[in-house]
C-alpha cells in the first residue's frame, strides 16, 4: 500500500515538473509577440525589467509560446506611463508604476484587453529600488494575466 501512495505521489510529481500538468484555463492555444514596453516616464532603464516581468507571468500560466511579430497569434502591447517615488517617513517612500496594455488577437483581429494597470509598493530597508521595480512588475503581469483571463473567460476565447 505504501508503495502505491509513494508511486501515485511520485507520478504526479513528476508530471507536473516536466510539464505534463497543465491547470485548466480558457486561454487558446497560440503564439505570442510581445515587444520591449515603452517607456513615457523619466525614470530609465526600466522598460526591460518590467517587460520581462510581465512575459515571465504570461508565459508560466498559459499555453502561449513567445515568437516573433510576424508568427503571432496575439500581441501585447505596452507603454509604461507611471513611475512615481513618493517619500513617505524617513528614509521610506511609497514607488507606483502604471502601464498601459493593448492585447490583440492578430488572427481574428480584434482588442480583446486595452486599458491602464497600476500597483504601489512601500520600500523596507532591506529591498533596493530595482527590487521593488521587479516585484511591482510581477504584480502588474499577474493582474494583466487575470484581466485578460476574464476576457477569455467572457468571450470563450
Amino acid at each position: 500500500m505504501k508503495t502505491a501512495i509513494f508511486l501515485f505521489v511520485f507520478l504526479i510529481f513528476f508530471g507536473i515538473v516536466k510539464g505534463y500538468y497543465r491547470p485548466q484555463h480558457p486561454f487558446p492555444e497560440g503564439k505570442i509577440y510581445v515587444p520591449l514596453f515603452i517607456n513615457k516616464t523619466f525614470k530609465e532603464d526600466i522598460e526591460e525589467i518590467i517587460t520581462q516581468k510581465v512575459v515571465d507571468e504570461l508565459l508560466l500560466a498559459t499555453g502561449f509560446k513567445l515568437t516573433s511579430e510576424g508568427k503571432a497569434r496575439f500581441l501585447l502591447r505596452g507603454e509604461i506611463v507611471k513611475y512615481v517615488k513618493e517619500p513617505v517617513t524617513n528614509g521610506e517612500y511609497k514607488l507606483t508604476i502604471g502601464v498601459r496594455i493593448l492585447f490583440l488577437d492578430i488572427e481574428e483581429k480584434r482588442t480583446i484587453y486595452s486599458g491602464d494597470i497600476s500597483e504601489s509598493l512601500f520600500s523596507s530597508a532591506s529591498q533596493t529600488e530595482k527590487e521593488m521595480v521587479e516585484r511591482i512588475s510581477q504584480t502588474i503581469g499577474r493582474k494583466i494575466l487575470n484581466l485578460i483571463l476574464k476576457e477569455f473567460e467572457k468571450n470563450g476565447s
